[in-house]
Parts: C-alpha cells; sequence; structure tokens
C-alpha cells in the first residue's frame, strides 16, 4: 500500500518560518493576556450590575414601607387634628365628644385608644376634672373618665410613686409630639401615643392659652405586619428606629421599646447598626453570629423622626435570584487565558526544527492546558462556596420570630405579641451530637443528647421523636422542674444524592417533632446554649470535629420546614458533609486513568514495518486482546461503584466511565481498519500520527466538556 510521504524540507523549519512561528505566538500570547483583563473588568461589572440590581429592589421596596409607615402615623395625626377642629369650632355637648372620640378611634386605621383631656375646671365647673376617652375592644363604661383613677394636673415626679403624668404636661409646654413607646397591657401591644394641645372657649375664655390635650393611641403590632411584608428572602427582616434608637418594631418583641445603646452588650448585632446608621443609605457588614455577608439599609419614615431599617443576608438573596453565580465564571476564564498565554510564551523558547515536533509540542501544550483547566473545575467544584441547602435557617431567637411574622399562622395563640410574657415561651431544645456513623448510602446512625425546656410535666417518654428515622433507642438522663434531658441512639434516612461524586456535598437533616402535647407548639433551638451560632464553628456537634467515614463536616445549623397547607412546621438540625476526595480518586479515578493511559500505548505501538510488528508484536488480535482486558477491569471498577452507592440515577464519574469505553472501541476498531486492506488517510498517515496527536486533547476536551454540562 502507498502511503503518502513529506519530504524532508518539508518537514524541516528555516529560520524565517521559526521566526515567524515565535512572533505569532507570542502575540497570541499578548492578545490572550489582554482579552483576560478584559473578562476580570466585565466580571467585577457583572458582579456590581448584579448586586445593584438587587440592592435597587430592596431601596424601593424600603421606600414603599416607609410610605405606607408614614401613612399610618399622618392618619392619627390627622384623626387629632379632626378632633381639634370639632372641639374648637363646636360646642359640643359631653354626649357628642364622647361620640366623636369613639367614631375616631373605630374609623382611624391602626388607633387603639383615644381622649380628650382638659385644664381642671376648662369644660364645665361641674366637671372639673373632664377627661373622657374610648378603647377599642375594651368594656367602655358611659361616663369613663381618665381622672376617675388619678389627678393629671399634678405635676410629674419621676421619684414619686405616683402615676406619671409628664404625657399631659410636656405637651402643652412644648406642642404636638410623640410620645416614647410604651407596651399596653389592654392592647397587648406595643403602643405609640399622638398628643396635641389645643384652644378651646368652653369655659368662656379663648385667650388663656391651651384648654388641654387630644390623645390617639396607634397600634405598633400594625407596623410589624407593614414591615413583615416585605419581600426580603426568608430571613432579611425589618426594624424601626426612633430618633433616640430605640426600637419600635423588630421581629424580636422582647426587645420593643429598649434603647439599642443599652442592649448593645448583649447582643453585638447591634453595635454593627450602630456603626453602619451613619454611613449612609447601604452598607455591608459580616454578620456577627452567624458569619455570613450581610446588607443594611437605612430608610427614614417621612413626617416622623423614626428610620425603618432593613437587614438581608446578601448570599441567600442572590441565591433566591437566582444570581448566586454568573451564567459564565468569567474570572475562572481569564485565569485561564492568562495561563494559556504564559505556556505559549515559555514554547517559544525551545522552538523544535521539525514539523513533526512542532505538532507534537502543539498536542502535548494543548493537552496540558486542558488538563490544567479541568483540575481548576474539579478544584472550584472541590472548595466552592457553600449554596442554600435549607431555606429559613435561624441562628437567634430574632431570626425564629421574623419566620413567625412571616408565616402568623405557625404562631399558636398569637406567640408573637405574647412573647414578654414567661407563660407564653416557645418549648426550646438543645441538641448535642456525639458521634455520627454511616451505615448504609442511605442511612446514618447518630448518637447524641437532647433537653426540652418550658415543659408544663414531665412525661415518662420523649415528648419528641425523629420522623426520618427507621428505629430510635432512649434513655432518660435527667429531669428537673421544667426541663428534660435524654440519651438517643437513632437510625435516620437520608435522601442522598450522588449525581456529583466524587465532589458531593451533601446535608444530613435531623428533623424533629413534638408529640403528644408538644404536637402543635412551636418548638425553637436553645441558642443561648451554644458558644457560637455560626455554621462553621459546627454548633450542636460535640466534639465539633466529628469524623465521619469517608467525609468530612463542613457546616452545621437550624432551620424549619414550612408545610403551608398544614400549617405547621418542623424544626430540623443540618450538618454539611463534604466527601473525602481521597478515597475516590485512589479507587474509582486512577483506574480510569490507567486504561486511557495503556490505550494510549496501544496506539503508540501501531507500526506496518514488519521489524517493528514482530519486535512488538503488534497486529490486530493483540490489539483486541489488550482492548478486552482493559474493557474488563473498567466493568468491574464501574460495577463496584454503583454498587458502593446504590445509585438509581446517573452519576457524575459514570461519564468518564462511558467516555473510556469509547476510547477502548475506537482503539479496536482503529486497529482493525489500520492493519486492512481499506486505505484511511488519518489512519495511515505516519503509522497514525493525526490519531496519536488528537488523542489526549480531545479526551480532555471530553472530560471538559462532561465537567461543564454538570457543575455549570
Amino acid at each position: 500500500m502507498k502511503l503518502t510521504q513529506v519530504s524532508q524540507d518539508d518537514e524541516t523549519l528555516n529560520i524565517g518560518n521559526k521566526s515567524t512561528w515565535r512572533i505569532g505566538l507570542l502575540f497570541a500570547a499578548l492578545l490572550l493576556f489582554m482579552l483576560s483583563q478584559a473578562l476580570n473588568y466585565q466580571d467585577t461589572k457583572q458582579i456590581e450590575a448584579r448586586d445593584q440590581l438587587l440592592t435597587q429592589e430592596i431601596i424601593q421596596q424600603g421606600e414603599l414601607a416607609t410610605l405606607k409607615i408614614s401613612q399610618e402615623f399622618n392618619q392619627i395625626k390627622q384623626a387629632t387634628a379632626d378632633i381639634e377642629t370639632a372641639l374648637t369650632q363646636n360646642k359640643l355637648t359631653n354626649k357628642e365628644i364622647r361620640q366623636l372620640i369613639a367614631n375616631t378611634v373605630n374609623t382611624t386605621h391602626g388607633a387603639f385608644r383615644g381622649g380628650v383631656v382638659f385644664k381642671k375646671n376648662r369644660f364645665d365647673p361641674s366637671l372639673p376634672l373632664y377627661s373622657p376617652f374610648y378603647q377599642k375592644g375594651a368594656d367602655n363604661k358611659l361616663l369613663q373618665q381618665l381622672s376617675d383613677n388619678y389627678d393629671y394636673t399634678i405635676e410629674d415626679d419621676p421619684l414619686s410613686k405616683r402615676p406619671r403624668t409628664f404625657w399631659f404636661h410636656q405637651p402643652l409646654k412644648e406642642g404636638a409630639m410623640w410620645l416614647p413607646p410604651y407596651y399596653g397591657t389592654s392592647a397587648k401591644s406595643w403602643i405609640a401615643e399622638y398628643i396635641r394641645p389645643f384652644h378651646s372657649n368652653y369655659d368662656g375664655l379663648s385667650q388663656n392659652g391651651f384648654d388641654g390635650i387630644i390623645f390617639l393611641n396607634l397600634s405598633l403590632s400594625g407596623l410589624s405586619k407593614i414591615v413583615s411584608q416585605l419581600d426580603l428572602a426568608q430571613s432579611g427582616y425589618g426594624f424601626i428606629l426612633t430618633s433616640d434608637n430605640t426600637l419600635i418594631s423588630y421581629p424580636d418583641q422582647s426587645l420593643l421599646g429598649k434603647n439599642i445603646n443599652q442592649i448593645k452588650s448583649q447582643n453585638s448585632l447591634f453595635n454593627n447598626i450602630l456603626a453602619q446608621k451613619n454611613q449612609g443609605q447601604i452598607s455591608v457588614f459580616t454578620h456577627p453570629i452567624n458569619k455570613k455577608e450581610c446588607w443594611l439599609f437605612f430608610s427614614p419614615i417621612a413626617g416622623t423622626q423614626d428610620t425603618l431599617g432593613i437587614l438581608v443576608w446578601a448570599d441567600e438573596l442572590r441565591a433566591t435570584q437566582g444570581l448566586n453565580q454568573a451564567s459564565l465564571p468569567l474570572d475562572k476564564i481569564a485565569s485561564l487565558l492568562c495561563l494559556i498565554a504564559l505556556i505559549l510564551i515559555l514554547s517559544c523558547l525551545f522552538f523544535p526544527n521539525n514539523l513533526i515536533r512542532l505538532g507534537y509540542r502543539f498536542s502535548i501544550l494543548i493537552s496540558l492546558i486542558m488538563f490544567i483547566s479541568l483540575i481548576n473545575l474539579w478544584a472550584d467544584q472541590l472548595n466552592g462556596k457553600q449554596s442554600f441547602f435549607s431555606e429559613n435557617q435561624v441562628f437567634e431567637a430574632v431570626n425564629v420570630n421574623n419566620l413567625l411574622l412571616k408565616n402568623p399562622y405557625l404562631a399558636e395563640e398569637s406567640l408573637l405579641s405574647k412573647a414578654h410574657i414567661k407563660e407564653s415561651k416557645n418549648h426550646e431544645i438543645s441538641l448535642n451530637i456525639k458521634n455520627l456513623s454511616m451505615l448504609a448510602p442511605g442511612v446514618i446512625q447518630v448518637i447524641g443528647t437532647l433537653s426540652i425546656d418550658h415543659l408544663s410535666d414531665l412525661p415518662d417518654t420523649p415528648p419528641l421523636f425523629f420522623p426520618l428515622a427507621n428505629a430510635t433507642e432512649w434513655e432518660k438522663l435527667e429531669s428537673t422542674k421544667q426541663t428534660q434531658s435524654w440519651k438517643f441512639i437513632a437510625d435516620i434516612k437520608q435522601p442522598f444524592n450522588y449525581a456529583s461524586f466524587p465532589f458531593d456535598m451533601e446535608e444530613v437533616k435531623i428533623q424533629i417533632k413534638g408529640k403528644g402535647p408538644l404536637a402543635n407548639k412551636v418548638i425553637t433551638p436553645n441558642f443561648h446554649s451554644y458558644p457560637s451560632m455560626a455554621p462553621k464553628d459546627l454548633p450542636g456537634l460535640s466534639p465539633n470535629k466529628i469524623e465521619v467515614k469517608g467525609w468530612k463536616t463542613e457546616q452545621s445549623y437550624f432551620s424549619y420546614e414550612i408545610f403551608e397547607q398544614e400549617k405547621k412546621s418542623l424544626l430540623s438540625f443540618n450538618i454539611l458533609i463534604k466527601r473525602n476526595i481521597t478515597g475516590p480518586i485512589i479507587t474509582h479515578l486512577l483506574p480510569l486513568i490507567m486504561v486511557s493511559c495503556l490505550a494510549f500505548c496501544t496506539l503508540l505501538l501501531w507500526s506496518k514495518t514488519e521489524k517493528k510488528m514482530s519486535l512488538w508484536g503488534f497486529s490486530s488480535a493483540t490489539v483486541l486482546e489488550q482492548c478486552a482486558a482493559l474493557f474488563f477491569i473498567l466493568v468491574i471498577s464501574h460495577v463496584s461503584l454503583r454498587d458502593e452507592l446504590e445509585a438509581k440515577g446517573m452519576i457524575f464519574l459514570e461519564y468518564f466511565y462511558f467516555g473510556t469505553y469509547a476510547q477502548i472501541v475506537f482503539v479496536a476498531i482503529a486497529a482493525i481498519i489500520y492493519t486492512s486492506n481499506i486505505s484511511v488517510h488519518i489512519l495511515d498517515y505516519r503509522e497514525g500520527l493525526i490519531i496519536k496527536m488528537l488523542y489526549w486533547p480531545f479526551y480532555f476536551l471530553f472530560c471538559i466538556s462532561i465537567t461543564l454540562i454538570n457543575f455549570l
């Protein structure tokens, strides 16, 4: 058979050609470097544009919320102004004034209680301390007055045991004002009170100063509802601060009415809020408890001196909007282009004199670039940032209260509005995991202790259970007045997904549900029982670095699953575990690499020279025997992989098995064609030189394509 030959002159590169190649490679390296810088710049701009889009959306929501809140305050102000107009323009009777107050309270949105308080003898001599009021939803008496309980005209004395009267005297001196918020026991919520002084001539004198005040109370629970309706993913929440940094709206109701300057030592988050408040409309900081990136927004509420604050977790917001990662990893592509440029520059230092060697040089160069790219992609997948496996993550009490605000049907008997009352506390648990072991790919054994607080009685059996457990053994450790401690050993089913093996990260989910008296109760973690709630500090694991065979523990945290139809919640303790890559590389990846290398060695034996054929023993039969042996090794490894994982669907690593199968089949078929009388130029040219040069570039191209399809 006549083969195409290339002359020695065609194979040899002269000095001019070498210089041209070198200049071309250097120029290509320069272009690649410039392109990498452009991609880095574009990546930075994309990140800025993405975050700008999210922040603008939150700012718009904040502005709408402040508008609604401002309207709530303005309605109260306008209602008192309407009462003032009616009092000053008409001489109303006692009955008419009481009816006016009742109508105003009932028709003004958010109003809880209102009244008119006259100075002594300014309304009617027969009623020296005239102070009628009306309270929504209360048993109002026909002639009830504030003066029935105490004399409000006495000067205020904060040191006296008498009821305070500053609410009457201060507005008369300073004019209309909002008083500091206070908790109304009748309203069972926090109250903001607006007071407006007024002039009248019921006593026949119109030039003797203010005759009294008009007051109207605003229930702040309505403001909390407005703030809770903000679309801030699951964990974001809003709050309202007065001019002196007093909280008048906050998910944790126990902190309402408190100045954050006084409680910042108890919660380091308030230090950040105070520090960020004066930095502008938007600021970024790391949350002191969960160590996540947080965005903090402030928006003034028109018509008041109050400020609306909005706190969101940046990563959760990006994940919710599908923007946690760009569609193309431009920064990774830029790094790869820089690497290619460097390799091109280095390749110019030792330039071959022969076209064949030049072809091999380019084959090795391309293969090296692709191999480094593949390793880079795998490293990114192995060491990438954690995504949000579970929604509704909670790290402190405010997260639980925020969740209940957004899902009010979960709070039995209005727990939120009674959070300050000791009897209404949720049942708190302290969970400590002592040991984890993988019994099977879908079952994990958990050994630990569980403490339950705020129990009304102490049952003989655990008031909690694990819904996903196949079997659980309990042992009572301790019982006190309202607390029980139990030790448990549970075999818990886990719906692991091994599709990304060996770069998989799984979430061990330990669901906790009440039974008996606790069946419909809200169960919350006892956050104060853990030194740190940061997921990377592994709260709930003791010791922190629990060893799971073949896995590494990465994070742990609590979360809730919400069932809207059943109107129930389920507390979960979650442990993120990442597979140790060393074992799968040795057990499964190494055989694939060895088979691919041996298949390439078979290609290197191709020859039609009798001397080489007799020396190497090359023939189609020999190649088929070698391919059959390699195929047998590969099948055993493949079956072992699926048995080990008990896999049902496709696994990431299986694509490489199929690719290696294709390699073996291709080598076998190509060898048969090569040794036959069929003439195929790409196979016959210089004993399969083209196939040998393209073998590894195509192999790594396949690997990169599979990786990109599965992980991007």
